[in-house]
């Protein structure tokens, strides 16, 4: 029997433990406070070194119940947005570790972001616009790099490393998960939030890890001009190839204030220190830079940044090969009139379904949720009423199941 302290708790970790997964390694910092920011007990903390750097995850598996239920689950991966860690996803899929399925959550690295540090997922995007840049070493605390914030400094937060890093993380902790004895994965999903977004749309068009997941979903983030280009680019980097080929259910959510579909955000991103547009006089000099910013991407083409929610519904359909006539559908909307002022939900959504093509088996459906007026946050996440994470008309979390459920052979075994 071996005991490690975590959280000031002791956990026993035998076959048959009380988690039912044994951890590669324990987390950096085991018997520290927290260690690796897991702050719910449904959920246990492990490590996994990658490219020399302790990473950290955490992890739930059910614990009791018939063998066949913890023999035959799948497995949900969910990461977290810019700026927070693996306690962010623990807080929204602890109330569904009742529901037959292991729920991963991982914590990013301290990563340069624009030229500001802070814990984000590495992908192509601004900062590395292209296959090759995922070799990069990342800047953070470095000579030449931005200085790392004290708040991100200590456990569990960690810099350093390449930006492939991160598919690499992936790609260990899925074969932890294969190799351990007391489970046996049914099917693996992605979803995330924000820059987690990001991160899935990457697996998404990364070659190997596009097969490893059966079913994909993403809230409050698009489809940058970075990756379409990436993906339909030859050859790849960085030891990683486009996904050309391989179509899978794709869930797609995103409000219409959404600062990352905005972009006055992304105008005022542009003048922070550092940024290209960083001092200019008059608000005209701050528009005229900002529309002129190019990033270089793959070939001599240059692009912006910024796509709207149509082209990340536009390239998803197109790549999944789904069929072009949507079926737009109306969720009720609740309104909770009642509650206090500032509190109701002003919000509407709307659902097209791009179904899969009839007798194709080169087809995959895509969803798009548009919430009308919603804002850059997680629908449903504080419960059934206001604020409900900006909309109480859907529980995000739930949505994302039932079309897994739904599309991509998600089978999950209440206890």
């Amino acid at each position: 029997m071996r005991i490690i302290k975590y959280t000031g708790i002791l956990f026993f970790l035998l076959a048959g433990s009380a988690y039912g997964f044994t951890c590669p390694t324990p987390p950096p910092g085991a018997g520290t406070p927290d260690a690796a920011r897991c702050n719910n007990a449904e959920f246990q903390s492990c490590g996994i070194t990658v490219n020399g750097i302790d990473r950290h995850f955490c992890i739930h598996v059910p614990s009791d119940g018939p063998a066949a239920i913890k023999q035959n689950m799948p497995v949900v991966f969910a990461f977290h947005g810019g700026g927070g860690d693996a306690s962010v996803q623990t807080a929204i899929w602890d109330k569904h570790t009742e529901q037959g399925m292991v729920i991963v959550s991982p914590s990013a690295l301290v990563s340069n972001q624009r030229g500001e540090c802070k814990p984000a997922w590495r992908h192509i995007g601004q900062s590395a616009p292209t296959w090759a840049d995922l070799a990069a070493a990342d800047t953070c605390g470095t000579p030449t790099g931005p200085a790392i914030p004290p708040k991100y400094t200590g456990l569990p937060y960690q810099s350093g490393g390449n930006w492939s890093d991160d598919l690499n993380f992936v790609q260990q902790m899925v074969a932890a998960i294969n190799a351990d004895p007391q489970i046996s994965p049914t099917g693996y999903f992605a979803t995330g939030f924000s820059n987690g977004a990001g991160m899935v749309y990457q697996l998404f068009i990364t070659q190997g890890s596009a097969d490893t997941f059966d079913g994909f979903a993403t809230v409050s983030n698009i489809m940058n001009q970075a990756k379409i280009d990436a993906q339909a680019a030859a050859g790849g980097g960085a030891g990683f190839s486009p996904n050309t080929a391989t179509k899978k259910p794709f869930m797609f959510i995103m409000g219409t204030n959404d600062k990352v579909n905005s972009p006055t955000m992304s105008i005022l991103q542009s003048t922070e220190p550092g940024q290209p547009c960083n001092g200019l006089a008059t608000t005209l000099d701050v528009i005229q830079c900002w529309r002129s910013i190019p990033t270089y991407g793959p070939g001599s083409g240059k692009h912006t940044m910024l796509t709207p929610r149509s082209i990340t519904t536009r390239w998803l359909v197109n790549h999944n090969n789904s069929l072009r006539r949507d079926i737009e559908s109306l969720y009720p909307d609740l309104g909770h009139g009642d509650a206090p002022p500032g509190e109701s939900d002003q919000t509407i959504v709307v659902r097209q379904d791009f179904i899969k093509k009839p007798r194709s088996d080169d087809s995959a459906p895509v969803a798009v949720l548009t919430i009308i007026d919603g804002e850059h946050n997680w629908p449903g996440s504080r419960g059934g009423y206001p604020p409900c994470g900006g909309n109480c008309d859907i529980e995000a979390t739930e949505v994302i199941l039932q079309f897994w459920r739904a599309n991509a052979g998600f089978v999950s075994r209440w206890k």
